[in-house]
């Protein structure tokens, strides 16, 4: 396995897609957006995509595609294949399903 590629703090490197902020205005709940706040942190601070607490790896295919369980909420990001992470979608547990992968 390839180790995931850091920044010099020993963090995974990750970014979003531009859909995703549209996706993150659209949660008018102030709770759950926090949630999604500490899902960021976590993610910033996690050395490799395991570290990220309440993440699993989604079935099928692509097979780098994981999910981060945020209350009813999910964040769909992929692991590309430098190590760094992708985050594709936010939706609600009902949606993000049929829309991720």
């Amino acid at each position: 396995m390839m180790p995931a590629p850091t920044s010099k703090n020993g963090c995974m490197i990750w970014n979003q897609r531009k859909n995703v902020a549209k996706e993150i205005d659209a949660i008018g709940e102030v709770q759950i957006l926090r949630k999604i706040d500490k899902a960021y942190d976590a993610i910033e601070a996690a050395a490799i995509i395991r570290d990220i607490p309440n993440c699993k790896k989604m079935p099928g295919n692509p097979p780098n595609a994981y999910r981060i369980r945020v209350g009813d909420y999910r964040v769909g990001t992929y692991l590309l294949t430098d190590g760094s992470a992708e985050i594709a979608r936010i939706r609600h547990r009902r949606d993000i399903y049929k829309v991720f992968p």
